[in-house]
Order: C-alpha cells, then sequence, then structure tokens
C-alpha cells in the first residue's frame, strides 16, 4: 500500500454498525492515528479493516465487535477509513 488514498470494501459485521457491509469507503494515509480510528492494516496475509482500541510507542492495539484483538507493529504512516465518504456497491 504505497498510494496515498483508495477504496475499500467492507465484508462482514466486525464492525458494524459503524462501517456497513458491502459498502465502500474511502481511505487516506494519515500520519498518526488515533485511538477510536478505524485502520486498513495487512494482518497474516490479509487486509483488515478494525478500530483502534490503544497505541503505545511500540504497537497498536485493534479490537472488533466479536472481542478479537489484533496487535501490529507502530509504523510511520497508516491508512483510515473516512466514514464521510463511502458509496453502495
Amino acid at each position: 500500500m504505497k498510494t496515498k488514498e483508495f477504496l475499500i470494501k467492507i465484508n462482514g459485521f466486525s464492525c458494524f454498525p459503524d462501517l456497513l457491509p458491502d459498502k465502500i469507503y474511502s481511505v487516506k494515509k494519515i500520519k498518526k492515528p488515533k485511538k477510536g480510528d478505524f485502520l486498513v492494516f495487512k494482518y497474516q496475509k490479509n487486509l483488515l479493516v478494525k478500530r483502534v482500541k490503544k497505541i503505545t510507542k511500540k504497537y497498536l492495539v485493534f479490537e472488533d465487535n466479536f472481542k478479537k484483538i489484533y496487535i501490529i507493529k507502530n509504523k510511520n504512516c497508516f491508512y483510515k477509513v473516512d466514514l464521510k465518504r463511502s458509496q453502495q456497491h
């Protein structure tokens, strides 16, 4: 993911009702995420969208509606879902 902005289609209900299944959202590159942001990240070869639960100097911790936890290394850039810019598929 080297682009500054792209579109992503949401599959499933892990971030419902904030992110709706089958909707397409705009995603923008940001430098500093905040707790509560929905970010796109690679996890075990999959591209996921989850809400930031906790931020440390080394890691970001995500949690979905099913209480599944994801931990990734804190990097210099991130991709945030723009909740205001979506379209039906």
